[in-house]
């Protein structure tokens, strides 16, 4: 699973002022300028829908999240436009390195699931995050 993970940091874009954290895991105290990616749930599950017979299919889901400093925050009068337009346009960049990388010598494909604005608040941060699902060309997904 970690190389999953690995695989989709290294497609990951250069966002200004935001670097990629590397420990593969949900964060506990998100700082801003970060990039966080983290497995969320492996589905393994059969389809029957090959001509062959049945064939072995698993998705997991993932989460990114990318947070930007921003003082004053989550009081609303002090909200910035700056902040949400940066995160806007990271999300964005997010997504289509994703698309871009749609299929892998890991996997077959990657949709979208959701986008969580403003999922992380702070006094200090914000971060917006984005859901999506891998189907994975190994059913088990190399080793948990």
């Amino acid at each position: 699973m970690l190389a999953v993970v690995d695989a989709l940091a290294a497609m990951m874009p250069t966002l200004p002022g935001v670097t990629v954290d590397a420990a593969a895991t949900e964060p506990f105290r998100p700082v801003a300028g970060r990039l966080y990616l983290w497995r969320r749930r492996l589905i393994p599950h059969g389809i029957d829908d090959e001509p062959s017979g049945r064939r072995d299919d698993a998705v997991l889901r993932m989460r990114a999240l990318v947070v930007r400093g921003n003082k004053g925050e989550p009081r609303a009068q002090n909200a910035s436009r700056a902040t949400t337009d940066a995160l806007e346009a990271d999300l964005s960049a997010i997504w289509q390195a994703l698309i871009d990388g749609r299929r892998a010598e890991l996997w077959w494909d990657i949709y979208f699931d959701g986008a969580l604005y403003d999922f992380f608040r702070s006094p200090d941060a914000r971060g917006h995050a984005l859901d999506f699902v891998v189907r994975l060309n190994d059913p088990l997904g190399g080793t948990p």
